[in-house]
């Protein structure tokens, strides 16, 4: 996405935001399920340096019904 910004005592500015996520699901049993997932997440092109990032995620869940 290219996200536009208007600012009050400044130049308008502008960033691009990324982001993916792939995830699976496993039934492990009848009361068990497994998930996980991968994603990526990244912001660029701020005129503010700082603002800037890339964020890596990894998950696991494990539910179990009673």
């Amino acid at each position: 996405a290219r996200r536009e910004f208007s600012r009050v005592n400044a130049a308008d500015a502008e960033d691009d935001t990324f982001r993916v996520r792939a995830g699976l699901n496993y039934q492990l049993g009848t009361r068990t399920s497994l998930s996980g997932w991968v994603a990526r997440e990244e912001r660029s092109g701020s005129d503010t340096e700082t603002n800037n990032y890339t964020e890596n995620q990894v998950g696991l869940y494990v539910g179990r019904t009673f």
